[in-house]
């Protein structure tokens, strides 16, 4: 329990360390990716979903409940508010936080209540609906592996210690309906070198600090909103700990929307790193965006750069960049063709995510990018042809699920695995050609494919091949769809996959 010794004593900062949350699929069922729309997501997990028992469960307020499941997820549930602890050995959960990795306080909920997760110290992780309006005092005071927490549009108050001595928290996204910060609320978040705050008028802003929150000597750097500068700075400058920047995008990097919705992304080096779900400082701009240009010498689209900016029509990426971030265009429902470098070497998951006009994906010739990460490509509904570069080694889960138009897949000679769900529910594809170097194609890669007529098997070895079909249902239904093999390995091929395998095995002409 706090005491009043704790308050003023010397603070003592502890160690954080990142948590990873488990996804699996169950049994051999498939479960569907969710739209990116209504997707409840922590660190952008992966859109398969665990499934776990209840091992413990209670009241957490008048018409709130919680239940921890076997898995450490720890879930807030109902409506209103929760209870505001006196102090944290009030929890209904004090015997059993050392297994709370995980929180997920759901829609509904109100606020957060006092001292709800304090000293749960190997939660890693949480996730707070857009219901919220509250974060109370000492909400996640002293929770040593807190790595992640959103503060969602809808807070208002974030209070007194709320999150004190986190750490390991690297950055955070404040948003516009914020009106208070109480003192102390980011006490010992001395690894926080950024915040992104979208508050745009910072006269109705009261924010409390005795400018020792976060980084020492004004090292976190906090993005305000374009035009903003004079007001946070009149308002802040002398009493919080934090350095005002309106117009940077990263360490060397700024940004600047002009009159025609042309945001300019220039400097050098990399764009920071906004964080999955998250979008870059122009989030209250994103309306206006219609093209995005990217100058020469940024070496890096930081994660959630572009997230949700449904006006983007064109993007433009130059030779200089080498990663395109997880989330960095999830959403942009009206961007219609990208153009991938050759020096693009990662692509991070979901990072086209639900780009629905996406008709054309072109990636340069002698192209470095080694891996279709998770979901890049999910729900890309109008993208009607791709062809992967023979630098790729890995089609990831669900890289291209549910691309209903998608008509021609070439997969090129340097892939080696096509994990499930690969190219799942691809209406349109009538054929598709498995190149000579995969070893691998798991379960559902070609799930409901049901016009794929024609497999053109490459590998000319099935003892080297992993094909696993868990359900016989890949494909068209009751083997029409014929996988052409070559003639020599014919035999082998029925032998080996012809019960576990929905095609029919011929020989190649």
């Amino acid at each position: 329990m706090k005491t009043i010794s704790k308050i003023i004593q010397t603070r003592h900062f502890k160690k954080i360390a990142a948590g990873t949350i488990a996804t699996v699929m169950i049994g051999t069922m498939l479960m569907l990716p969710v739209n990116s729309k209504t997707e409840k997501r922590l660190l952008g997990g992966t859109s398969f979903s665990a499934s776990a028992d209840t091992a413990e469960s209670g009241s957490c307020g008048e018409n709130a409940t919680w239940t921890l499941d076997t898995n450490g997820k720890l879930t807030i549930s109902g409506t209103g508010a929760m209870t505001d602890f006196v102090n944290d050995d009030m929890q209904p959960w004090r015997n059993f936080r050392s297994s709370i990795i995980s929180v997920e306080i759901e829609d509904g909920i109100t606020n957060v209540g006092s001292y709800a997760f304090a000293y749960c110290t190997h939660l890693t992780m949480a996730y707070i609906a857009n219901s919220v309006t509250t974060i109370g005092s000492d909400a996640f005071d002293c929770c040593t592996a807190l790595s992640s927490a959103n503060v969602p549009d809808g807070v208002t108050t974030i209070g007194f210690e709320a999150f004190y001595q986190c750490k390991e928290i690297s950055y955070l996204n404040l948003p516009s309906t914020v009106t208070e910060i109480k003192d102390n609320a980011f006490f010992g978040c001395t690894n926080c070198k950024q915040i992104n705050i979208d508050v745009t008028d910072p006269s109705k802003l009261t924010w409390k600090d005795n400018n020792d929150d976060f980084m020492p000597s004004k090292q976190t750097q906090c993005n305000i909103p374009q035009g903003t500068f004079d007001g946070y700075n009149q308002a802040f400058g002398d009493t919080l700990n934090v350095k005002f920047i309106d117009n940077k995008c990263g360490e060397n990097a700024t940004w600047e929307l002009d009159d025609n919705g042309k945001l300019t992304i220039s400097g050098k080096g990399d764009m920071y790193d906004f964080g999955a779900g998250h979008t870059g400082p122009w989030k209250e701009y994103r309306d206006k965006i219609k093209t995005v240009v990217i100058e020469d010498g940024i070496t890096s689209i930081g994660s959630g750069a572009f997230y949700n900016c449904q006006s983007i029509t064109s993007v433009t990426i130059p030779d200089s960049v080498t990663k395109i971030g997880e989330d960095a265009f999830n959403g942009d429902e009206k961007l219609t063709e990208i153009n991938i470098p050759a020096s693009v070497t990662t692509i991070d998951k979901y990072a086209f995510y639900y780009c629905q006009a996406l008709k054309t994906v072109t990636f340069a010739e002698g192209s470095k990018l080694t891996a279709i990460e998770d979901s890049t490509f999910a729900y890309c509904k109008s993208l009607t042809e791709i062809t992967i570069p023979k630098s790729v080694t890995k089609v990831g889960e669900c890289a291209f699920y549910a691309c209903s138009a998608l008509k021609s897949a070439t997969i090129s000679d340097g892939v080696t695995t096509i994990n499930r769900c690969a190219f799942a529910y691809n209406d349109a594809l009538t054929s598709v050609t498995i190149p000579s170097t995969v070893t691998q194609i798991n379960d559902n890669a070609f799930f409901c494919c049901k016009n794929c007529k024609d497999v053109h098997m490459l590998v000319t070895d099935p003892k080297k091949l992993t094909w696993e079909d868990k359900m016989v249902d890949d494909f068209m239904s009751a083997k029409m769809t014929k996988c052409h093999v070559p003639s020599a390995a014919l035999g082998d091929y029925q032998i080996r996959f012809a019960t576990s395998v929905n095609v029919t095995f011929v020989a190649a002409e």
